[in-house]
């Protein structure tokens, strides 16, 4: 986590402005895959600017596994924007 916390410190005057982050999932083993936990870990960790300039997160070369993961989580927060839509609408 230390580490994290050292690339945030360092990334802190580029996300000032739109950017977006690029994934390297190239040949990556499941023991080198970061878990989902980890990653709320992460989104946890970011500061509300970090998350309003993030414009794209592009994974390069993902496995099947990643692709229905995305997949998944798309459909999830699609048709959780959805009902809220449904939900503030009436």
């Amino acid at each position: 986590m230390q580490a994290l916390l050292y690339l945030i410190s360092l990334l802190d005057p580029l996300v000032k402005g739109d950017y977006i982050i690029l994934y390297f999932h190239t040949l990556t083993e499941g023991h080198n895959h970061p878990s989902m936990t980890w990653m709320r870990e992460v989104y946890n960790v970011l500061e509300y600017k970090h998350k309003k300039n993030l414009k794209g997160f592009y994974i390069i070369h993902p496995t099947f596994w990643t692709k229905v993961s995305n997949l998944m989580l798309t459909i999830l927060f699609r048709f959780s924007f959805v009902f809220l839509l449904l939900v503030n609408r009436s």
